[in-house]
């Protein structure tokens, strides 16, 4: 997360909410859409549903 989101961007001007509502993206973008090669090329969530556990809410 460091490499991918803190060290990529700006943040002078950036109010805790709007950098709260990055990392949150971020977590959800990485969760559900990033390909994992550890995981054989698929995305964590998708990693999960295929050995059917349930999904946190």
């Amino acid at each position: 997360m460091e490499t991918e989101v803190f060290r990529k961007h700006k943040w002078g001007g950036v109010t805790l909410k709007e950098l709260e509502e990055r990392i949150n993206r971020y977590i959800v973008w990485y969760n559900t859409t990033m390909r994992k090669r550890s995981l054989k090329g698929v995305s964590p969530m998708e990693f999960r549903q295929s050995l059917g556990l349930a999904l946190a809410a």
